[in-house]
């Protein structure tokens, strides 16, 4: 008997963020992971990644950045930050930026 495969899905940080205010308003987390057709651990998770997640619209600087469905952190934070600076600066310099140029 094979067992069934739950189809993958993704959630953006809107809806992982709404999720995580539901815990704050006391739903069960067993009950709120069946509702959303997920695991406890997976709920875990976000649960874990709860700061970077609400600083992701500081971040991004607007509301668009809650769409995405997935958001890679920086592990240098610092680096990160100091490279969006100097891109933001560029670009309104009006300096063509490419991959390899922000790679180097």
């Amino acid at each position: 008997m094979e067992t069934p495969v739950r189809k993958r899905k993704s959630f953006s940080a809107q809806e992982k963020l709404y999720a995580l205010d539901q815990l704050k308003k006391g739903k069960q987390q067993t009950q709120l992971a069946r509702d959303l057709g997920i695991n406890e651990s997976t709920l875990r998770g976000w649960k874990k990644d709860e700061e970077k997640l609400r600083s992701l619209p500081r971040i991004l600087e607007n509301e668009t950045g809650l769409q995405r469905k997935k958001v890679k952190f920086a592990n240098d934070e610092r680096l990160d930050s100091a490279l969006y600076q100097w891109f933001v600066q560029a670009r309104s310099e009006g300096v063509p930026i490419s991959g390899p140029i922000l790679k180097a």
